[in-house]
């Protein structure tokens, strides 16, 4: 994406920007790093002053390198901000072996899930698009007396996911998952299914059954059945949320990669930058405090 700020500033980002997870530049492995060199010196022939913000990019992967490489050799002004990503390899580790590694966890939401059983009738299913509604619903009620950023319930955002949902692919399918009780939606999960990769890209359940867990309970259901399904990858996604660390095998970072011109304008731009990056690092590093901002603040905000 292109766009001109404070008048004389070209600016360039990835299209997901706000939204996507994961970006790259999409090249075969050999011309990858003449194709970023050539796109990088265009932009230094056609353009006095710019600035380039890509987010997303996987440390294990070789953009990210290509870019910070370029960087260097050509002595452009650049910062690099880290997110890290969990992630459960199935591959590295037999199901025998992950269960008996988890086995209390998975005793302890074993009872939870007997006594939500005890009461009604409880089913974990895959939903066809048909049903998003009731998805965006469960979602917006979870999050109506919270501060929600992720605009996830947001026309174009649902809008979005719907068509994505239609699609017919044999490399991506979005695949919703519904955990019911008595006919009722109490939780979800939305996933983007590529290759190897099952990303778990929203969650959501029913506040007034926090005591049973429906969360934890929808998201062991449905890492078991990333596994049943050959998945290689369960994502869980980037972040430091603690539930994030609980099944993991391993760990990767995301990058996002800022560079400029070494004019003083967006020197200062990208000074700033670097500046809310770290102080949102920090605070989003600081569980308790997003608690306080997400649940406490988010009451007083709507009453």
């Amino acid at each position: 994406m292109h766009s001109v700020r404070f008048s004389t500033i070209h600016y360039f980002s990835f299209l997901g920007q706000g939204f996507a997870t994961y970006m790259e530049v999409i090249a075969d492995k050999e011309w990858l790093e003449p194709s970023i060199t050539f796109l990088l010196k265009e932009f230094s022939r056609k353009y006095k002053r710019y600035l380039i913000v890509l987010h997303g990019l996987l440390e294990s992967k070789n953009t990210s390198q290509e870019l910070e490489k370029y960087a260097i050799e050509y002595q452009m002004p650049h910062s690099i901000f880290r997110t890290v990503t969990s992630y459960i390899d199935f591959q590295t580790i037999p199901m025998d072996t992950f269960l008996q590694k988890h086995r209390k966890k998975f005793k302890s939401l074993k009872r939870r899930e007997n006594k939500l059983k005890s009461l009604g009738h409880v089913v974990f299913q895959e939903v066809n698009h048909n049903h998003l509604q009731d998805m965006f619903t469960l979602f917006k009620r979870r999050w109506q007396k919270k501060i929600d950023k992720s605009g996830f319930t947001e026309k174009q955002t649902r809008l979005f996911y719907e068509r994505l949902a239609k699609t017919n692919s044999k490399v991506l399918r979005v695949e919703v998952d519904s955990l019911q009780f008595e006919g009722q939606w109490i939780a979800f999960t939305i996933d983007l299914c590529c290759r190897e990769r099952n990303f778990c890209q929203a969650m959501g359940h029913e506040p007034d059954f926090n005591l049973f867990g429906p969360g934890r309970l929808i998201e062991k259901e449905n890492m078991l059945k990333a596994h049943q399904a050959g998945y290689r990858y369960y994502d869980l996604g980037s972040g430091y949320e603690p539930y994030k660390f609980e099944w993991y095998t391993h760990i990767d970072f995301t990058r996002k990669f800022v560079m400029s011109t070494k004019g003083v304008t967006e020197r200062i731009i990208r000074l700033w930058m670097v500046l809310r990056d770290r102080l949102k690092g920090l605070l989003t590093n600081n569980h308790q405090l997003v608690k306080l901002k997400r649940d406490r603040l988010g009451d007083c905000v709507i009453f």
